[in-house]
C-alpha cells in the first residue's frame, strides 16, 4: 500500500510541481525527493482509510513539506510559485488517491499483492492463522463489527480447546532455548 501512495505522490509532484502553466521550471521539481520520504517516514496504518484526509499526518506533512521547502528558497521570485503550487498539488493528490488507495486496499484485502505476505514466515503463524480461521477480522479497518466480538469468537474457541494444536504447531522443533529475535527487514 505504501508504495502505491509513493507512486501516486510522484506523479503528482511531476504533473504539478516541476512546471507551471507556461512550462517554466519551477524550484519545488527538486521537492519530490522530499515529499517520498515523508510517505516512506509514515506508517501506512495512520492514514491509509482515508490517505487524502487533511486531519490525518500524511497530508499535513506533505503540506509541512512543500511549505518548508518555499520558505528556504523564498527569496527567489520563483519560490512564490511554490506557494500557489501547494493548493494544485494537494487538489491533484487528494483526487488520485480517492480513487487508487480504496482499489489498492481491495486487492489487499483479497490477497492480492506485490509483497507477499511474511507473516506464514514467523513461528507464530499458527496462532495467527487460528486466529484468522474462526472468522475474525482483527486490524483490518474496514469491518463495521467491534473487536471485542473478534475476542468472544477467540475465547469460545480457547475454551473448546481448539487452541492446542496451533500452539503446539508453534512449539514443533523448538530447543527450549530461547531464540534472539531478529531485526525486521522492511521490504519496499
Amino acid at each position: 500500500m505504501q508504495a502505491s501512495v509513493k507512486q501516486v505522490v510522484s506523479q503528482a509532484a511531476k504533473k504539478t510541481l516541476f512546471a507551471d502553466t507556461h512550462g517554466t521550471l519551477l524550484p519545488s521539481r527538486f521537492c519530490e525527493k522530499d515529499l517520498l520520504k515523508v510517505v516512506d517516514d509514515q506508517p501506512p496504518f495512520t492514514y491509509i482509510d482515508d490517505a487524502s484526509s487533511a486531519a490525518y499526518p500524511l497530508m499535513q506533512k506533505l503540506r509541512q513539506s512543500l511549505v518548508s521547502h518555499a520558505m528556504n528558497n523564498a527569496l527567489d521570485y520563483e519560490s512564490c510559485n511554490i506557494f500557489r503550487m501547494i493548493s494544485v498539488f494537494e487538489e491533484h493528490l487528494k483526487n488520485e488517491l480517492q480513487t487508487t488507495v480504496p482499489m489498492v486496499r481491495e486487492q489487499f484485502d483479497n490477497g492480492i499483492t506485490a509483497v507477499r505476505n511474511r507473516i506464514t514466515e514467523c513461528r507464530s503463524y499458527p496462532l495467527y492463522n487460528f486466529v484468522r480461521s474462526l472468522g475474525t477480522r482483527l486490524l483490518v479497518g474496514t469491518e463495521t463489527k467491534s473487536p471485542g466480538q473478534d475476542i468472544e469468537l477467540v475465547y469460545a474457541a480457547i475454551s473448546e480447546g481448539k487452541l492446542a494444536s496451533p500452539l503446539l504447531e508453534c512449539l514443533a522443533g523448538w530447543s527450549g532455548s530461547p531464540k534472539s529475535i531478529a531485526p525486521c527487514r522492511i521490504v519496499t
